[in-house]
């Protein structure tokens, strides 16, 4: 699955490039960005009707537009997806942590108090 991820940013990368390079791009981030939001809508309205391929295709045209967001920052995609796993890792471990000093399990809170948790975690990890 990794070695499959990763092929395809990389062909993902590869194609945007070559677009680019033909001069089909985007002239800044900020309208890559406003695509992302233009998918973000078409999304919405895919969950809405409860689409499943509609929705499985504009997640993707999403996680595409997201690409080139990246490629026009100079960011590395998988660079940025792996740090956002570690981040939900360490604050998913601190949750359970917590949760377990309290003598309580996770699977004992409702879903709206292991948010509590979890959002007390993210305050204080920003401080």
């Amino acid at each position: 699955m990794n070695d499959e991820f990763g092929d395809l940013l990389n062909r993902a990368h590869k194609i945007s490039t070559i677009a680019s390079n033909m001069g089909f791009d985007w002239a800044e981030a900020s309208d890559v960005y406003a695509k992302m939001q233009e998918e973000m809508q078409e999304l919405a309205q895919a969950l809405a009707e409860q689409d499943l391929a509609q929705i499985e295709a504009e997640s993707g045209d999403l996680f595409f537009a997201m690409l080139n967001f990246h490629r026009l920052l100079g960011i590395s995609s998988l660079q940025a997806f792996a740090k956002g796993v570690s981040k939900f890792e360490r604050r998913f471990l601190a949750l359970e942590e917590a949760i377990r000093s309290r003598g309580q399990k996770v699977e004992e809170l409702s879903a709206s108090e292991l948010d509590e948790v979890w959002e007390n975690l993210k305050l204080s990890e920003n401080r």
